[in-house]
């Protein structure tokens, strides 16, 4: 469950975005950089990666590592696909997780969901700065809540590069209805105007720390490859699991 928060968390502070609108389909890259930790029994080694999103009219693809998640909102679909064992799994919009348990497990869920509520703080400095050729304004998030987990973002915010992510704002609420707790703190970031083009976290959780960058290399319009937004040929459609996807990411 830990390595699913932190993940989508993650995740969480690339939805927020400007005002502009581009055309055709945009190509946006950011590096990621994740420390080596260990939670739980859990491991999770040190990471360098590139993250790709593809974002078109009723579309959104985002890509990191063996995941992809692709959101088709004229049909109301997700697919979360797994690359390392060629499945995907599909799930209809909006998420309503209550009625992905059975129903004698729902109480039980409702539980959870109300233990699982983050708190968050945003404070905007003065502080400013190039990042990349890109001129952005600092600030300060910092989130608390579920297993005392905290992690103190800091943000450069920009309106440069351009982006309409109003999409895959709406994929990323999606992505975090599948993790209760995180959706009433992931709209107080949408506020903040601008699209972060560096991001540094700090996360504490059950006694260990770890740190990540997130940093926007670049943003352009370009023709997303064929199929980009369908899971790939080949592959074999699983079953949702909740607890799973909970407990296993």
């Amino acid at each position: 469950m830990i390595l699913w928060a932190t993940r989508v968390l993650a995740a969480l502070i690339l939805a927020i975005s400007s005002a502009a609108v581009l055309a055709q389909d945009t190509r946006i890259v950011f590096q990621v950089e994740q420390d080596a930790f260990s939670i739980g029994g859990q491991q999770q080694e040190a990471q360098d990666e590139e993250l790709v999103i593809w974002l078109r009219d009723d579309a959104v693809r985002h890509n990191q590592g063996d995941s992809t998640f692709i959101g088709l909102f004229d049909e109301n679909k997700m697919y979360i696909v797994e690359h390392s064992t060629n499945s995907y799994i599909e799930v209809d919009l909006p998420i309503d997780i209550l009625s992905m348990v059975p129903e004698e497990a729902r109480p039980m869920m409702e539980q959870v969901l109300g233990q699982m509520d983050m708190e968050t703080e945003i404070t905007a400095t003065d502080e400013e700065g190039t990042i990349n050729g890109w001129e952005a304004r600092k600030y300060i998030v910092h989130v608390s809540g579920f297993m005392g987990m905290e992690m103190e973002h800091t943000l450069w915010m920009s309106t440069d590069p351009g982006v309409d992510a109003s999409r895959y704002n709406q994929m990323i609420s999606e992505m975090a209805a599948l993790q209760p707790g995180q959706g009433e703190w992931m709209a107080e970031l949408q506020a903040i105007e601008g699209f972060p083009v560096l991001t540094e976290t700090v996360t504490r959780v059950m006694g260990t720390e770890f740190a990540s960058r997130q940093r926007l290399i670049s943003v352009e319009e370009a023709e997303a490859p064929e199929g980009a937004f369908e899971p790939p040929q080949g592959y074999s459609r699983d079953d949702f699991d909740l607890m799973d996807q909970l407990g296993g990411q």
